[in-house]
């Protein structure tokens, strides 16, 4: 079922310290075209107490001075300064990061005061790290990262998030009859071993016999019937028909575990210091998003091509077509019932510390009026 936003604009960011040195658990995809961030162990938690962490403040005690709210159409004098700022990309740049690409390439922004400037991830790069560390001003990532990394005493939150649903999913081989979570037992599963959607199937499922190792190509794949490989299905969906394999796929959000990807997030420094340049940001990003998934995504496929060269264009419309059905509406919208949901699938295999409260991760006040 498509999720509407709340009518209420929730706003939820403590101050924390700034642990920016920490790196976080990310999920990292088998193929160069993933979308995922690359895997690192978790830092140990830097968060105090209930009673002194502003993790556990109520909601928008941080945010109470911030006016935040999206400026009106744009008149003679822009919005904000104008400046540039930058957003990194979660892997290298490909059409599951098509709307940022788009505003950046449409200059979308500029009538404002703010000119997008887009900077590429890929093999090492963590956005949270580089975003905390100031390498970036905004960042991609998807919700359950977020709150890894709040856990670990990082301030940063989500602001927008373009997609209702997830890519993330397992391939098999029709041989291995893996029609659901529970037939993964026997199984060789190539996964990030730090993944959390793993740590969560494997306890809600009771998984116990899966031999686990580390992600593989897909022509490592092909050769083992009996293993499952974890990938994003608008990259691997599109080469396994480009190669002739024949492949399933099962989709992790049929698991229960589903949080908002490719989540525009910065840190509350930012948002506090500098909310006019994020509502601008958060407007020109939907704009960008709103035209990519609607037949006008041209300038950011040919910029995103630019920047892969090893990227093609029928692996671009490939996935736009996917995202065209997985889109938020409005565009950016952020339910905080589906926050907490992510929240508590953490909680539930003890990935998150709990002095870290559900609300803190996100604010849609940045959000343009629907």
């Amino acid at each position: 079922m498509k999720r509407t936003r709340s009518s209420s604009r929730v706003v939820r960011f403590g101050v924390f310290a700034a642990a920016f040195g920490l790196s976080l658990t990310m999920v990292a995809c088998s193929s160069a075209t993933n979308g995922n961030e690359s895997s690192s162990s978790p830092a140990p938690s830097t968060s105090e107490s209930s009673a002194s962490s502003p993790s556990s403040q109520s909601s928008g005690d941080a945010a109470q001075s911030t006016s935040g709210e999206t400026t009106s159409e744009s008149s003679s004098k822009p919005a904000v300064e104008p400046h540039s700022v930058s957003i990194i990309a979660n892997w290298l740049p490909q059409a599951s990061q098509g709307g940022y690409w788009q505003a950046a390439a449409e200059g979308l922004g500029k009538d404002d005061g703010i000119t997008i400037e887009m900077k590429s991830g890929g093999p090492g790069i963590q956005t949270v790290t580089n975003v905390a560390i100031g390498d970036a001003d905004y960042g991609m990532t998807a919700a359950d990262n977020i709150y890894m990394a709040r856990s670990q005493g990082i301030p940063v939150g989500g602001i927008f998030a373009p997609l209702d649903g997830s890519e993330q999913c397992l391939m098999s081989h029709p041989s291995a009859n893996v029609k659901d979570f529970a037939d993964l037992n026997g199984k060789k599963l190539s996964v990030a071993p730090a993944g959390t959607y793993w740590k969560y199937i494997q306890k809600k499922y009771n998984i116990k016999t899966a031999a686990e190792m580390p992600p593989v190509s897909m022509a490592n794949w092909n050769e083992d019937p009996n293993m499952v490989l974890q990938c994003m299905y608008g990259a691997e969906a599109f080469t396994a028909k480009q190669k002739g394999f024949d492949a399933n796929f099962l989709m992790i959000s049929k698991s229960g575990y589903n949080p908002y990807t490719q989540v525009l997030f910065t840190t509350e420094n930012r948002l506090r210091d500098h909310p006019d340049e994020a509502a601008v940001v958060v407007k020109a990003v939907a704009k960008g998003w709103d035209q990519f998934l609607n037949g006008q995504e041209g300038p950011g496929v040919d910029m995103i091509l630019s920047k892969n060269p090893d990227y093609t264009k029928d692996a671009a419309m490939f996935d736009v077509k996917i995202m065209a059905g997985m889109q938020t509406k409005p565009m950016g919208a952020m339910d905080p019932q589906r926050w907490k949901e992510t929240y508590d699938a953490l909680a539930s295999v003890d990935l998150i510390n709990k002095s870290v409260a559900w609300d803190s991760a996100f604010s849609t006040k940045f959000l343009p009026a629907s």
